[in-house]
C-alpha cells in the first residue's frame, strides 16, 4: 500500500517504550535526561526492505542482542522502500520501522535510524535512474538540488513518525555518502549544503533526537573529513572503522578521529559500522587487528555497532539465518561494558577470560550501570569503596560509588577470583616474612631505615587491602618488597664500608697527634653529616681531605710537681687578697659606732684641726702602720685612708667642708 505523508501514518508512542530516558548531547558525550553519561554499544541488523528477512525475524534478532548485552541496534532503512515513487510513501515500510523501534523499547534497547544506500543502491530508481555506473548516478544526484530535496521531505516524514519515541537514540543522515568522480576538495562543500538542509528538514519537526553525521565513503580513516562539519545543534559524528594493520597503526587512527570529533569540534563521536569484510577468520592479523580495535573503544569510551549481526552480504556476521554464529566473534563481541554513568574519571577495562575492571571517582555520589552479558551472570562482582546490585531481568549490575572516593569495581568468573586470592594471599606472606627479618638487623643507615619503613607500609596496605578482598592492590606488590630489601641491605653495606673508614681515619689523627685541629674538625664533621644523607662518596673523601692536612706538634703533658707549685701559689694569694679585704672593711669601720667613714684623704695632714673624728682616724692608721711594718709596700693599700666622717651634724656641714678640702679629696 502507497499513501501520502499524512500524519495518520504516525502513531502515538507506546506506554513500555516510554520507560526509556531520552537521549541527548552533552559536550562531546551522548547523555540520558538525568544527565548520566551513556555508551551505546550493539550491532547493524538486516536491512529492513523487500529483500530483507520478515518482520518477525527482528524480535529474535533483538533477544539475541540483549543477551549479548548489547544496548542498541542500528536499523538500516531503504529510501526507495520509504517511498517509491515522488512524494508519495509506503505506509506498511513506516510501519515495520516503528514496531521495531517499539520492540526495541520492549527490550530496553535504543534504535539509530539509518537511511542506508551503498554506491547508490538504495535511492529510488525514480531519483536516479538505473544508470550503467553509480558514478554516473552520483553525479546525478549531487547536482540536482531538486532530487536532495526529495530526501528531505522523506526525512521529515520519517522523523513526524518517530519524533515521540524516546527509543531512538537519533538519525543517521545518509550512509556512506558517495560522491562518484567528484573530487573530495569539491565533495565536502556540497555534502555540507545537504547535511545543513537535512538537519533543517528534521528540526522542522523534530527537535529532540540526535543526528549522526558520517564523512564520504573510503576517507573516514584518511582525515580529509576535517572540512566536513554541518552546522546544527545535538549533533553526533559517525564515522566507520573497517581498519587493519598493526597496534600503532589502529591506535593512530583512533586517536585522529577522537581529537578532531571530541577535542576539535566538541561533539560525540560513535562508530557506526566496522568488523564485516574487514575480517577474516581464516586470518590470525585481522582477528588480532579485531582485538585491539575493541581494546582502543575501551581505552577512549566509545560507543558502537558492528556490522553485523545476521544475514547480511558482508560476512561474517555474528549469527547466521538459523541463530547459529562464529563461536570466536560471538566470544570476541560479547563483552562487559558500562552503558552509563554518573560519575567522574570512569575507566575501565576487558578481556575474554572474563574479566571486566572499572575504575570511578566522584565528587557527589553517583551510579554506574553495567552492562552484563547473560553468559557472564555467574561472574562474582568486587566493590572497594562502593556498593553493588545485581538486575538480572535487564542483564545489568547497578554500582553505587560514594562521594570523594575513588571506586573499584571488577567482575571475574568464580575460579579467577579463588586464584586471585590464593595469589594475593601467598604475595602478602612473602612480603610479611622479609618485613619481619629486616626488623631483626639493626640499620644504622638512615636510608635503609627509610627503606625498611617503606616496607613496613606496604605490608600494612597490602593486609588492608587483602581484608577488603581488593586483590588487585595486592599483587605485584612483592616485586617492590622484595627490591626495597635490596636496596636497605646494599645500602648498609655501603654505609658500614664509608662509616669505617672516617672512624679510622679520625682515630690514626688523634693517635698520631693527640687531638683534632680546627679544620681537621670541620672536615670530619662534613664526613660525617655525608654519611647521614646517604652520600658514602663524600663522606669518604671529606675524610681523605681531612687525613691530607698537614700533623700539627703533639702537645705536651702536664708536669705534676710543676702543677703542684702553681697551686700552692694560687692558694697563697687567695689568701691574701682575703686578708686585704677583712682588714679593709674593718678599718673602714669608726670604733665607736662601727659606721663607715664617707670618703678617702690622701694625707692626714692636709684635714683641718677641730675634727674629733678625723683624729681618731688619723690614730687609726698611725696604729695600723706602727703594727704592720712588714707589709711594707702594701702598707698604704691596706691601712685605711683617711675618711669623712658620717656623723649626723658633720652631714649639714658637709657642702662647706667639701669646697674647703677639695683640693686633698680623691
Amino acid at each position: 500500500m502507497v499513501i501520502a505523508p499524512a500524519a495518520s501514518a504516525v502513531s502515538a508512542p507506546t506506554a513500555t517504550e516510554n520507560d526509556l530516558q531520552w537521549l541527548h548531547v552533552d559536550g562531546s558525550s551522548i547523555a540520558r535526561e538525568d544527565d548520566a553519561i551513556v555508551i551505546l554499544r550493539g550491532v547493524n541488523v538486516p536491512q529492513l526492505g523487500r529483500s530483507g528477512p520478515a518482520l518477525s525475524r527482528y524480535s529474535a534478532y533483538l533477544d539475541e542482542a540483549r543477551s549479548m548485552g548489547f544496548n542498541v541496534i542500528r536499523l538500516p532503512v531503504s529510501w526507495a522502500e520509504l517511498e517509491p515513487s515522488s512524494g508519495r510513501f509506503s505506509a506498511a515500510y513506516l510501519d515495520a520501522i516503528k514496531n521495531i523501534v517499539d520492540l526495541a523499547a520492549e527490550n530496553g534497547m535504543y534504535v539509530v535510524v539509518d537511511m542506508h544506500q551503498l554506491k547508490m543502491d538504495g535511492f529510488p530508481t525514480w531519483v536516479v535512474p538505473r544508470l550503467k555506473t553509480s558514478d554516473r548516478a552520483a553525479a546525478v544526484f549531487w547536482r540536482n538540488s531538486a532530487l536532495q530535496q526529495e530526501l528531505v521531505k522523506t526525512w521529515e516524514t520519517l522523523a513526524s513518525l518517530l519524533k515521540d519515541r524516546s527509543a531512538v537514540a537519533g538519525y543517521d543522515l545518509l550512509n556512506e555518502p558517495y560522491g562518484g568522480t567528484i573530487m573530495w576538495q569539491d565533495f565536502a562543500p556540497i555534502l555540507n549544503e545537504l547535511y545543513s538542509k537535512l538537519i533543517s528538514g528534521i528540526r522542522s519537526v523534530d527537535d529532540r533526537h540526535i543526528i549522526f553525521f558520517e564523512p564520504t565513503e573510503g576517507v573516514c580513516i584518511l582525515g580529509e573529513h576535517i572540512a566536513l562539519r554541518p552546522k546544527g545543534m545535538n549533533l553526533a559524528f559517525s564515522p566507520h572503522f573497517y581498519v587493519s594493520g598493526s597496534a600503532e597503526y589502529l591506535n593512530n587512527v583512533a586517536q585522529q578521529l577522537y581529537n578532531l570529533t571530541v577535542s576539535t569540534w566538541k561533539i560525540p563521536l560513535w562508530i557506526g559500522e566496522f568488523g564485516g569484510l574487514s575480517i577474516d577468520l581464516a586470518d590470525i592479523e585481522t582477528l588480532h587487528s579485531l582485538a585491539v580495535t575493541l581494546e582502543l573503544f575501551d581505552r577512549y569510551a566509545l560507543g558502537w555497532a558492528y556490522w553485523s549481526l545476521a544475514e547480511t552480504d558482508a560476512d561474517p556476521h555474528l549469527i547466521d539465518g538459523h541463530g547459529q554464529g562464529s563461536p570466536f566473534l560471538t566470544s570476541t563481541m560479547t563483552r562487559i561494558f558500562p552503558s552509563s554513568f554518573a560519575a567522574d574519571n570512569v575507566t575501565f577495562t576487558y578481556n575474554n577470560t572474563p574479566r571486566f575492571q572499572l575504575r570511578a571517582s566522584t565528587n557527589s555520589p553517583g551510579t554506574i550501570e553495567v552492562s552484563v552479558p547473560a553468559v557472564f551472570q555467574s561472574t562474582v562482582p568486587r566493590c572497594i569503596d562502593c556498593v553493588s546490585t545485581w538486575n538480572n531481568d535487564q542483564h545489568s549490575l547497578t554500582i553505587e560509588i560514594r562521594s570523594n572516593k575513588t571506586a573499584y569495581f571488577y567482575l571475574d568468573a568464580p575460579v579467577t577470583i579463588s586464584q586471585l586470592e590464593k595469589l594475593a594471599e601467598s604475595e602478602f606472606e612473602q612480603a610479611l616474612q622479609i618485613s619481619d627479618e629486616l626488623k631483626t638487623t639493626a640499620f644504622h643507615s638512615p636510608l635503609s631505615r627509610e627503606h625498611v619503613r617503606e616496607i613496613d607500609d606496604i605490608v600494612a596496605s597490602m593486609q588492608s587491602n587483602l581484608t577488603a578482598k581488593h586483590y588487585e592492590l595486592v599483587l605485584h606488590k612483592l616485586d617492590r618488597v622484595e627490591q626495597l630489601r635490596t636496596l636497605a641491605l646494599q645500602e648498609e653495606d655501603k654505609y658500614t664500608r664509608a662509616e669505617t673508614f672516617v672512624n679510622s681515619v679520625r682515630q690514626e689523627i688523634l693517635s698520631s697527634q693527640g687531638y683534632l685541629s680546627k679544620w681537621q674538625l670541620v672536615l670530619l664533621s662534613q664526613a660525617y653529616e655525608s654519611l647521614d644523607q646517604g652520600n658514602y662518596t663524600a663522606a669518604i673523601e671529606w675524610a681523605k681531605q681531612a687525613n691530607d692536612l698537614p700533623r700539627e706538634p703533639t702537645r705536651q703533658e702536664s708536669d705534676p710537681t710543676l702543677t703542684g707549685v702553681l697551686w700552692t701559689c694560687s692558694l697563697a694569694l687567695l689568701g691574701v687578697v682575703a686578708v686585704f679585704i677583712a682588714l679593709r672593711a674593718f678599718r673602714r669601720r669608726e670604733p665607736s659606732t662601727g659606721k663607715m667613714r664617707p670618703a678617702f684623704l690622701k694625707n692626714p695632714e692636709d684635714l683641718p684641726s677641730g675634727n674629733a673624728s678625723v683624729s681618731v682616724a688619723i690614730l687609726h692608721r698611725q696604729r695600723c702602720e706602727r703594727s704592720s711594718p712588714s707589709l711594707g709596700v702594701f702598707a698604704p693599700h691596706i691601712c685605711p685612708k683617711i675618711r669623712l666622717s658620717a656623723d649626723k651634724d658633720l652631714r649639714s656641714k658637709k657642702k662647706s667642708a667639701m669646697s674647703r678640702l677639695s683640693a686633698s679629696i680623691v
